[in-house]
């Protein structure tokens, strides 16, 4: 039997022959815990790097074409006043 699932065992009344690999077990499992937890949180920081450069790029996009329709404005009014 591994240390993790020794540790995962329930102890009422006797006392295990070995509290340190009880001990060691349950740590193996809180990194093991702790890796999964980081691995969600890099693929939200990955997320967030994505949507902020898509946000840039679509908002200097728009932007562009703000200034193509305003110079566009600007030549009818032109036209117009001929």
């Amino acid at each position: 039997m591994s240390m993790r699932e020794e540790s995962k065992k329930e102890y009422s009344h006797n006392i295990p022959s070995c509290i340190e690999a009880i001990n060691t077990g349950s740590l193996q499992r809180i990194a093991d815990a702790t890796e999964a937890m980081a691995k969600n949180f890099i693929q939200m920081q990955k997320d967030l790097n994505y949507y902020r450069n898509r946000l840039d790029e679509k908002s200097g996009e728009s932007d562009m074409w703000y200034r193509k329709y305003c110079a566009m404005k600007g030549v009818v009014t032109k036209l117009k006043k001929r």
